[in-house]
C-alpha cells in the first residue's frame, strides 16, 4: 500500500530510503497512511488518500507511493495518521486534522461532515502537546487528556458512549 514511501509497491525486510531524500525527525504509521516531519517542520504523508488523509488539498491521487507535502504552510511538531483521518500538532501547539469525519474524529465540530483535504483547526483554544489519531482521536493539552470521535464504542472516555465532534475531557482526571 505504499507504506515504505520508496515509490514502489514492493515490500522489503531491510531498511530502505524514503523517496526524495527526506530527513525526518519523526515518523508515525497509521493503518493505511504514514506521515513524518522534517527538521524544518514540514509535514509529509504517503499511502492511502481516499478521504483526503494525506492533507495535500485533494483526494487525487487516491494513493501515493512516495511522500507528499502537507499543504497550508504549517510547521509541525508531529503528525499522526489514523483510520481515514490524520491529525497533527504545529510548532505553536495548535491542533489540526484532515480527512474523514463520520463520527467526529476530526474534532472540528458537527459531524458527519464531508471529507476535507487540507488541515482544519481542532475546535477550542487548547494548546496541544500531542495528538494521536486512530479510530478515535485523543490529545494532551495543558497536561489534560481529551478525546473525540466514535464515543459509541467507549473510546472518548467520558463515560457517555456518545460520539463527540469536539475535544472532550477524559473522565477521572484531577
Amino acid at each position: 500500500m505504499g507504506h515504505l514511501g520508496s515509490g514502489s509497491r514492493s515490500s522489503g525486510n531491510v531498511p530502505a530510503p524514503i523517496k526524495g531524500g527526506l530527513k525526518l525527525t519523526s515518523l508515525q504509521l497509521g493503518v493505511l497512511t504514514t506521515c513524518g516531519v522534517t527538521a524544518d517542520g514540514d509535514g509529509y504523508c504517503w499511502g492511502m488518500n481516499g478521504s483526503g488523509e494525506l492533507g495535500i488539498g485533494s483526494k487525487n491521487p487516491e494513493e501515493s507511493l512516495e511522500p507528499m507535502k502537507v499543504v497550508d504552510g504549517h510547521k509541525w511538531k508531529s503528525i499522526s495518521p489514523g483510520v481515514a483521518v490524520t491529525c497533527g500538532v504545529t510548532t505553536d501547539d495548535r491542533g489540526f486534522c484532515w480527512g474523514g469525519n463520520a463520527w467526529g474524529e476530526r474534532g472540528d465540530g458537527a459531524f458527519p461532515s464531508p471529507d476535507v483535504t487540507s488541515p482544519v483547526p481542532v475546535t477550542g483554544s487548547l494548546a496541544f502537546q500531542s495528538i494521536d489519531a486512530d479510530w478515535c482521536t485523543c490529545g494532551v493539552a495543558d497536561g489534560v487528556a481529551y478525546c473525540w470521535g466514535p464515543g459509541e464504542e467507549g473510546c472518548v472516555g467520558d463515560g457517555g458512549r456518545v460520539n463527540r465532534g469536539v475535544p472532550t475531557r477524559v473522565a477521572g482526571q484531577p
